[in-house]
Parts: structure tokens; C-alpha cells; sequence
């Protein structure tokens, strides 16, 4: 979706350009203004209703005010980078992809990378990934990606066993809450 990340959905749009041939302005700026969903248009009704002449290179124009209009500040993708961001429902790996995303606009040096993106991790990948701190950190990503998988069924019977338990805490049955076994 445009409004979520319009550099890439730019970058999806001019590679159907290539693989159709389409090369002229304003072709380029008439498929992109019809494909446009209506609040995205109103971003730029004032471009859209007096298109530049195709010497000012209509399609760019189109391009470049949409990406400045509709990307997130540097101020904001620092606060989401420093406060909001986290794991989810992610794999590590694409966490760190997440990161790299949203700073790429402005140069961060890896180790700084590296300690947000680990500190967002659990705790017990944590443990494991801090003795090999000198592994480069897509390297160190896969094996948390390892870790993780081979963890989570452990967190699923945990969750199934106090989702059970709790469950049966307010009822007067005369069964005990089970509790899973792991082998």
C-alpha cells in the first residue's frame, strides 16, 4: 500500500514500467494518477489538476512530492526506531530487516543497530546470542531465526498449560489443572 511505504510501492511501480517498456512522463504519470486510492490523490489534488508540462517531467514531479508527503519525518522514524519498535509477531530476522527499513534514510552505525535490535529480543535469546557478539549481525539474525524456532514450541505447551490452568481456576471441578509434559 502506498501510504504505508511509498518509496517501495514506487519501486514496484517503475519495475512494471520497465518490464512493459513504458518510458514516456506522462504515461508513467497517468497510470500512476489512476491507480491512485482517492486519499492519496488528495495529497497531491494540486498536482494532479495542474499537471507540470512534460518538459518539468511530470511522472518525477508526481513521485517525489508523493514520497516527501507521505513518508514518515526523520524525527518520527527515530521515535518508532527508539520507543515503538518491537518483535511482534516477527521472526528475528525480519525485525532487523524492520530496523534497517526504518532507518535507511540515515546512517546508523551497526552497533547501534546491533543493541537496539537485541534488546528488543526475549531474554532467553539474548543469553544466547551475547557470546557471539562479534558474529556479523545478519549472521547473528539467522541464529536467533534458529533459536526462536526452536524455542516456541516450549512457549506454545507454557501458554496452552497457564491458559488451562487459569481457565479451570474459578469452576469447582474435581479435576486438577493438567499440566503438559515436554519430552
Amino acid at each position: 500500500m502506498l501510504g504505508d511505504n511509498p518509496t517501495l510501492w514506487f519501486a514496484q511501480v517503475e519495475s512494471q514500467f520497465r518490464g512493459s517498456g513504458i518510458t514516456k512522463e506522462y504515461t508513467k504519470f497517468g497510470y500512476v494518477a489512476g491507480a491512485l486510492d482517492r486519499r492519496w490523490a488528495t495529497e497531491v489534488q494540486d498536482i494532479l489538476v495542474n499537471p507540470p508540462a512534460a518538459a518539468q517531467r511530470p511522472y518525477t514531479t508526481l513521485k517525489n512530492e508523493l514520497i516527501r508527503r507521505l513518508s514518515l519525518s526523520e524525527e518520527r522514524r527515530t521515535r518508532q526506531l527508539l520507543n515503538e519498535a518491537d518483535l511482534r509477531d516477527r521472526m528475528p530476522s525480519q525485525f532487523l530487516r524492520y530496523l534497517r527499513n526504518l532507518v535507511a534514510p540515515t546512517p546508523v552505525q551497526e552497533n547501534v543497530l546491533r543493541t537496539l535490535w537485541l534488546q528488543r529480543l526475549p531474554s532467553n535469546i539474548q543469553g544466547i546470542l551475547q557470546c557471539r557478539l562479534e558474529t556479523p549481525l545478519n549472521e547473528l539474525a539467522v541464529l536467533a531465526d534458529q533459536v526462536l524456532a526452536v524455542s516456541q514450541p516450549s512457549l506454545a505447551v507454557r501458554a496452552m498449560t497457564v491458559t488451562s490452568a487459569s481457565s479451570t481456576a474459578g469452576t469447582s471441578s474435581a479435576c486438577p489443572p493438567r499440566t503438559l509434559q515436554v519430552r
